[in-house]
């Protein structure tokens, strides 16, 4: 089971998280930051923004493709891509 709130002592930290913060899950939160510094260890990129994780298959797809790709660009995949993909390259 996913949580999606994090639990906060006062009142100021949960409205004005700072930037090392979280404050909803879908977010970040610290399991995940964690786990992304140790991924970036162990493939040698910086931390900080080298490695991201993703909640779907889909997410990453289109976080990806939305970072190289402009209006009009064009890409060729194969039709047996995954079905969510097939609908969003469309």
């Amino acid at each position: 089971m996913q949580t999606t709130e994090l639990a906060y002592t006062q009142k100021k930290e949960a409205a004005f998280a700072d930037e090392d913060g979280f404050v909803y899950s879908r977010w970040g939160s610290p399991t995940n930051e964690a786990c992304a510094k140790q991924i970036a260890a162990l493939e040698g990129v910086e931390s900080n923004g080298g490695t991201m994780l993703f909640g779907s298959g889909m997410s990453a797809i289109t976080s990806s493709l939305m970072s190289v790709l402009k209006t009009g660009d064009h890409a060729v995949f194969p039709y047996t891509v995954y079905g969510g993909a097939h609908e969003f390259f469309k």
